[in-house]
């Protein structure tokens, strides 16, 4: 008798041993089951980084990612006003990096989606720039007067070498915002004081030596003020919303470059004032 009771004791434990067993393979798969592998990945960069992110971008509908597209935001105010702007949907305009004045880089828009940040475009036989590439805003005037910090031409190089690194991007895929807008002369960004020869050179450095060089500002070319900013000339169908969406890539600024011109009714021929800082129009 107890050598029956004894095996019987063997046989539960046993049994109980098993039934916990798998109750914890199950629960290990539904744990790693939650987790989708298509689940947008917030992480991409290597970099510190803040997420502000923006609700103004788009699958890349199968695009690889083989551009970086460089842009100032031609403002004096910081990255967080400019995430900020970006979180407007009205906006229709993002990046995917802001660059501050300090070196602070905020994202706004996830790498594997395509960010609103180039308007028209077209760059090597491609129309499709923004589902191609990964937009940074630079904080600067855009003005040539302003010079675009150490700290923030140092995470540029470091932001620039990882994402080149991640997605084998070579520098010759390096172009700013001026190189690829259409049509030729629409955009101006970035201003000729940053030295993008020199910093594409030290992605490459960086990416092969480890070793950071961080390249002067370029000289000072032209400083821009109202007598000299952007003069658009009205032509026949032209809207006060089409004018800001073609000059700002957003048409959320159409109201507030009506109040800089005083309101005038559109008529073809005419010249409007259009600043090359869209934030003055809010300050």
């Amino acid at each position: 008798m107890d050598g029956r009771i004894q095996s019987c004791r063997y046989r539960l434990l046993f049994k109980f041993m098993s039934l916990s067993i798998l109750a914890a393979l199950a629960l290990s798969c539904r744990i790693d089951n939650s987790v989708q592998p298509d689940e947008p990945n917030q992480s991409e960069s290597t970099l510190p980084v803040i997420d502000i992110i923006s609700e103004n971008c788009e699958s890349r509908d199968g695009h690889g990612i083989d551009m970086i597209v460089l842009h100032h935001t031609g403002s004096s105010v910081d990255a967080f006003r400019i995430a900020h702007f970006f979180q407007d949907l009205n906006a229709q305009v993002s990046a995917h990096y802001i660059i501050d004045r300090n070196g602070a880089i905020i994202r706004s828009v996830p790498d594997n989606l395509s960010a609103w940040h180039t308007g028209n475009s077209f760059f090597d036989g491609s129309d499709n720039v923004n589902q191609r590439s990964i937009g940074i805003e630079l904080c600067n005037l855009g003005d040539n007067s302003e010079d675009f910090s150490y700290d923030q031409v140092e995470s540029l190089i470091k932001l620039m070498a990882d994402i080149s690194r991640q997605y084998n991007i070579p520098s010759t895929r390096f172009v700013r915002h001026r190189d690829v807008a259409v049509p030729a002369g629409r955009k101006i960004d970035t201003a000729d004081n940053l030295d993008v020869a020199a910093v594409y050179a030290s992605v490459e450095n960086y990416i092969v030596s480890g070793f950071l060089d961080v390249p002067p500002a370029a000289p000072v070319s032209r400083s821009l003020s109202r007598e000299n900013a952007r003069l658009y000339k009205v032509v026949k169908g032209d809207t006060y919303e089409y004018i800001s969406w073609l000059i700002y890539d957003s048409p959320a600024l159409a109201d507030s470059i009506r109040t800089a011109n005083q309101n005038r009714d559109l008529i073809p021929g005419d010249s409007l004032y259009i600043p090359e800082n869209p934030f003055d129009l809010f300050e």
